[in-house]
């Protein structure tokens, strides 16, 4: 502690005046304190106390946009920061300090501009043109998937900061994915070598959803439409899954079939429709038929599930009338029964309902029902994740959370969840909704 104190001493005293009588008066008093806190401590020592330490300043930065950021390296060439409160900052524009360094190693003109233009496109610095290999290491970050700290960097910045701190230090040390325990463990012994007080170790995707994340450049999927797309599952040895109602429309038994997509969230699932009629050699089953292919194939070349809706909502036939169906008590024809079948069990709107369902019945909708399976997946598959990785060390996927941005209408769809990371939300005011695991609350609160 000694030591520590008389290194701040020192260098208190070795700091040039500035030639303010006002901040000469800061420096004096500054060295006064130095000064009479290293002889206190010669003569009395000193209690289990710390006077210095480096607090974690990653949220600071990212608001300030500062280009030094002391202890810690820069994270990545883009990134984005979740907030606690919600939301994210992006840092989408190239850091001063990457143009400075490279000005600094002697790149002008062209090959500077080259350079820049190459990390502008491919987000990373890696593979510029006329960028020497010598020279990546000084553009090493935190994470990524290539040209990144390694353990022994980070560990070997804090070694060099310690003697000077009292306390310990808040940095994170980045380990690569695939990091295995043994890895973990190595980590440990070197830094209680290096006479590190503490460290925070932590597995690039570790968590199904991390503070700072990389941005890369990818080309995002467009739908096209005539494009078709035809539903598969990679569950049930590829079976697809297809509920199916049986009502009675006036004297005609009818059954209904929606195939679905699992790979999409609950209102977006439908992927094709069957008709069918409980007495053979029906004289509707054909019309019906070619009705419910051609709807199939519009659906799976990009038709909005609302178009559907609204194309066939209201529709007259010859099926028509009064039926048993438990909330839908009478429909204009087949295809008006079919639309308020879809909005009813897929998009959680009872509008057109002549019974509205009671609580128990709405959990049993084909929205909840789907949105609590693919919340139970994404769970699920993030448990593993944590399992594999800290047993084995191997990176399996996380089964993206597929869940519906349900919006205020005539029945509740059940309890909403953070689309971030799936976790359930918590009011944080009149009409505002805030997730207490990631702090995301979508910009309201």
């Amino acid at each position: 502690m000694l030591k520590v104190i008389k290194k701040h001493m020192d260098v208190a005293n070795k700091i040039k005046k500035a030639g303010s009588s006002q901040l000469e008066e800061i420096l004096e008093a500054g060295n006064q304190t130095w000064n009479k806190a290293f002889e206190k401590g010669s003569s009395v020592g000193y209690r289990n106390a710390q006077v210095t330490l480096l607090a974690p300043t990653g949220t600071i930065g990212f608001m300030m946009d500062v280009q030094c950021t002391g202890v810690e390296p820069m994270v990545a060439i883009f990134s984005n920061k979740g907030l606690a409160g919600g939301g994210e900052i992006k840092r989408e524009d190239i850091s001063p300090c990457l143009v400075s360094g490279l000005k600094t190693l002697g790149y002008e003109g062209k090959s500077l501009e080259g350079i820049i233009k190459h990390v502008q496109k491919n987000q990373k610095i890696f593979g510029a043109p006329e960028l020497k290999e010598e020279h990546y290491k000084v553009f090493e970050t935190a994470m990524g998937s290539e040209n990144t700290i390694s353990v022994d960097g980070h560990l070997g910045m804090m070694a060099a900061v310690q003697p000077f701190l009292s306390g310990a230090i808040s940095k994170t040390v980045n380990l690569p994915k695939g990091s295995t325990m043994q890895d973990i463990k190595d980590t440990y012994v070197k830094a209680w070598k290096l006479g590190l007080k503490s460290i925070s170790l932590y597995v690039d995707g570790a968590k199904g959803v991390q503070p700072v994340n990389i941005t890369t450049k990818e080309e995002k999927k467009k739908i096209e439409w005539g494009k078709r797309d035809k539903p598969s599952s990679a569950l049930n040895g590829g079976a697809i899954e297809r509920p199916g109602w049986n009502v009675d429309i006036g004297s005609t038994g009818v059954h209904f079939q929606i195939g679905e997509y699992e790979n999409r969230p609950p209102k977006e699932s439908p992927a094709d429709f069957f008709v069918s009629f409980g007495s053979s050699g029906s004289p509707f089953s054909g019309i019906y038929t070619s009705w419910a292919k051609e709807a199939s194939w519009n659906r799976q070349r990009g038709e909005p599930i609302e178009e559907f809706i609204r194309h066939n909502l209201g529709a007259t036939g010859s099926i028509n009338g009064f039926t048993n169906h438990p909330f839908i008590k009478k429909c204009s024809s087949l295809e008006d029964f079919f639309a308020k079948l879809v909005m009813l069990q897929y998009l959680g709107d009872a509008s057109m309902c002549d019974e509205k369902p009671n609580q128990e019945q709405i959990r049993s909708l084909r929205c909840n029902v789907l949105a609590n399976r693919r919340r139970l997946a994404h769970y699920e598959s993030r448990i593993n994740f944590i399992d594999k990785m800290m047993s084995d060390g191997k990176v399996t996927d996380i089964v993206p959370l597929y869940e519906d941005e349900i919006k205020s209408g005539d029945i509740s769809t059940g309890e909403m969840f953070c689309p971030k990371c799936g976790h359930k939300l918590d009011f944080s005011g009149a009409n505002c909704k805030k997730c207490p695991n990631c702090g995301d609350s979508g910009g309201c609160g």
